[in-house]
C-alpha cells in the first residue's frame, strides 16, 4: 500500500473535483448516461465514488496522511 498511496490520492482528489451540486460525480460515461443523457448522477457511478472515498479514508489513516 505504500507504492500505492500517492497514485490513490491523487484518484480520490480528481473524483472529488468531478462532482456537482449533490457531492456525487456528475456525466462520467458510463452505458447508463448513454441510455439517459438528460440525467446528471447515476446510481452506479454514485456508489462506486462514495466506496473510492471510503477506501481512500483508510488507507489515507493507515499512511497517517490527513
Amino acid at each position: 500500500m505504500r507504492l500505492a498511496w500517492p497514485a490513490a490520492k491523487k484518484a480520490a482528489k480528481w473524483a472529488i473535483k468531478q462532482c456537482g451540486d449533490l457531492g456525487l460525480p456528475v456525466r462520467l460515461c458510463s452505458s447508463y448516461e448513454l441510455n439517459y443523457p438528460h440525467k446528471d448522477n447515476a446510481a452506479y457511478n454514485s456508489f462506486l465514488y462514495v466506496a473510492g472515498l471510503l477506501a481512500a479514508k483508510e488507507m489515507a489513516q493507515q499512511r497517517g496522511d490527513a
